[in-house]
């Protein structure tokens, strides 16, 4: 039996769903809900007519406590949850789309509160299972002929060839965290290199590698030219003087780096 209030590890709650009475986790923050907080995000999503609607939400990491060194420079930006009366949040979206025409990955970041380098958080690495719904059609390509895509349409559409799918988003949640004491604690940096190749070898040129392999945790974007000469990575990362970022460089950046 499901008992509501019950605690869950990484500040969960269980609630009962006041519209179809499901059982659902609910996290106080980082948005100081009042109305969402007796709805379950699937209601909540099909009240807004949204073009998906959020099965369930899962915490897949919990890290604390965590001095922050530096942050990506995207500004934090105010959002709206669109319910009711609940406040808004802030919130940070960076990808690798400004580093180039080729570029993968992104990171989301909510706060409740504008998080700056010196203070000392607590973050959640979650995860939203969407449900939505996609159709497949033929897209013809010079290079490799014809192949098939899918396209994501809205949930309420009525074409019969539309079939239901599930999408996993990440994100990550910041709260701020209050000490009495001075425990040890991790470190969360943003650490982001420029590489350049240069035309024929000719000319400055260097290249960075950014190994996270023994950090405590990571997120990572990129981007750059699709001749793949220029090219940028960033990385979020989490880290001790146990588990640093390795930064190597070559070229006219040789020598390596240890970012605790």
């Amino acid at each position: 039996m499901i008992e509501e209030g019950a605690k869950i590890s990484g500040g969960g709650e269980m609630r009962i769903c006041r519209r179809c009475s499901d059982p659902f986790v609910f996290y106080r923050s980082p948005v100081p809900w009042e109305n969402s907080a007796k709805t379950c995000p699937e209601c909540t999503d099909r009240i807004q007519a949204r073009p998906s609607v959020i099965m369930e939400r899962r915490v897949l990491n919990f890290f604390s406590p965590v001095l922050v060194k530096s942050l990506p420079k995207n500004d934090w930006v105010l959002t709206d949850t669109g319910y009711h009366f609940d406040k808004g949040l802030y919130k940070i979206d960076v990808s690798g789309k400004p580093y180039g025409a080729s570029w993968s990955g992104r990171i989301v970041i909510y706060s409740n509160k504008i998080i700056a380098p010196g203070d000392i958080i607590c973050i959640r690495e979650m995860q939203a299972v969407h449900k939505v719904k996609k159709i497949r059609y033929a897209r013809p390509t010079m290079e490799h002929g014809t192949i098939m895509q899918e396209q994501t349409v809205p949930l309420q559409s009525e074409n019969e060839e539309a079939f239901e799918s599930r999408e996993f988003h990440p994100y990550l949640v910041f709260e701020k965290f209050e000490i009495h004491e001075n425990p040890v604690m991790l470190s969360l940096s943003w650490i982001s290199r420029y590489s350049k190749t240069t035309l024929k070898g000719f000319g400055r040129q260097y290249r960075y590698k950014i190994d996270t392999s023994i950090a405590v945790a990571a997120w990572s974007v990129s981007g750059g030219v699709r001749s793949g000469r220029a090219h940028t990575e960033s990385v979020l990362a989490i880290t001790t003087p146990e588990n640093p970022v390795v930064v190597t460089g070559s070229g006219d950046a040789e020598g390596e780096e240890f970012i605790i």
